[in-house]
């Protein structure tokens, strides 16, 4: 085969020659799954399909399993490994649809030494402490923590400032400080070499030392002598965590029903004269949309195929658009007047909305999800927090599983026996 170069030649480790790169280290390889079964060559009818989409690739070593429920390959690309699986992955292989990705390998095992050897490796071990602290007794650190606090106590005092807040920020520093040893100076081993510290260099400090109560309360930053005064608008903080206004259904006074039905078996009822319960006439997309083909008759608007079908169907008129833009603003607009009126947890409403086609099973049941699952999204957002009612969203399908029923011409064709018959 030209341009192709497969080494087969074993390694001590019984695995494949694969290439390296220039450090030395050996290349992620390339993970083919779904590969066909009981096919003959089949690493040769792999390797020719491709080549045949790639035609610059160079493969080194592939090792291919067939046993087991699913056949894979793992082939050395070495440097266009990205480059093959951009290219294959998803891609039909002899009726196949493959998986190429980057062969994954366990980092934490290993090919030699035993288990503990590999823990040591994996886990480590504690690291040694640098320097080793002397722990003070308990009466000497609460001495050392009272003569903090009655200095800072003390200095307050003569400033004019809170001590009640001085005491408290004092003894909380120094019982930490207690805590970590820091009133203790650490143990280091002292090494006479014959060379003098220089003046006004201050020694060394690896642990803890003890240090004026300021410096310590500056990483805290600046007094504010007026910080039980600050006021937080808690109204404005929820308001803001909860502008959306969806709720689930039984929890919200205000509740939409958006109701598919097919023509065929009867328009609903409506009530008389208007009101917010129904405050839309129903809506008759019999003459918007064209409906699916005969042969899909039998499946429902609640597939994702029907939808698609629509939407291939109505190109001219997008069936979505009208349903997210036109039918949507509708109920919103339905939606906020029946807030202006009262409606809420003192005067709950459920709204029921229309929509009607010729069998109530895909133009009337798509244009129906589609529309609550614009309503929806609107009360996530509330932009503007224009509603402030919790409302529910909900979807009902009246004839999405009745059958065709004969008309009455039908019927009475099939009574009435053909002229001349009993002639």
């Amino acid at each position: 085969m030209a341009g192709t170069t497969i080494d087969n030649s074993p390694q001590d480790d019984g695995f494949f020659q694969v290439q390296t790169s220039s450090s030395g280290k050996k290349l992620k390889q390339v993970y083919i799954g779904g590969l066909p079964k009981n096919l003959p060559d089949l690493e040769q009818h792999l390797v020719d399909w491709m080549k045949e989409r790639i035609p610059d690739l160079t493969i080194g070593a592939i090792k291919i399993n067939e046993g087991g429920k699913n056949p894979h390959a793992i082939v050395d690309c070495g440097t266009q490994g990205n480059l093959v699986i951009s290219k294959l992955h998803q891609q039909t292989f002899k009726g196949r649809r493959l998986t190429v990705q980057r062969e994954k390998r366990n980092k934490n095992s290993s090919k030699s030494g035993s288990s503990k050897n590999n823990a040591k490796q994996q886990f480590g071990g504690w690291a040694k402490p640098k320097t080793e602290f002397t722990q003070i007794p308990v009466e000497e650190a609460t001495n050392s923590i009272q003569a903090v606090v009655e200095e800072e106590i003390k200095a307050a005092e003569e400033a004019g400032e809170d001590t009640m807040n001085v005491a408290l920020a004092s003894t909380a520093a120094a019982t930490f400080l207690a805590a970590m040893n820091g009133f203790s100076n650490p143990q280091e081993e002292v090494v006479d070499d014959g060379v003098e510290e220089s003046e006004g260099k201050p020694p060394a400090d690896d642990g803890f030392q003890l240090k004026d109560m300021s410096e310590l309360l500056s990483d805290f930053g600046e007094a504010d002598p007026n910080w039980k005064k600050q006021s937080v608008d808690v109204a404005a903080a929820d308001q803001q965590e909860t502008a959306s206004r969806l709720a689930p259904k039984g929890k919200a006074p205000i509740h939409i029903i958006i109701t598919s039905f097919g023509f065929i078996h009867g328009a609903p009822k409506r009530q008389e004269g208007w009101s917010h319960s129904q405050p839309l006439g129903v809506i008759d997309c019999r003459e918007l949309f064209a409906s699916v083909p005969q042969h899909l008759e039998w499946r429902t608007g609640l597939t994702g195929l029907i939808k698609r079908v629509l939407i291939q169907e109505n190109r001219d008129n997008d069936i979505q658009q009208h349903a997210r833009k036109v039918i949507a603003n509708q109920v919103w607009d339905c939606l906020l007047e029946a807030q202006e009126a009262g409606h809420g947890y003192a005067s709950p409403l459920e709204v029921t909305i229309y929509v009607g086609s010729e069998l109530g099973k895909h133009r009337s049941v798509v244009l129906c999800e589609w529309a609550a699952i614009a309503i929806r999204k609107k009360l996530r957002q509330n932009e503007k927090n224009c509603i402030h009612q919790p409302v529910s969203v909900e979807t009902n399908h009246r004839d999405v599983d009745r059958q065709k029923s004969s008309t009455k011409d039908e019927k009475r064709q099939k009574k009435v026996p053909e002229f001349g018959a009993d002639w």
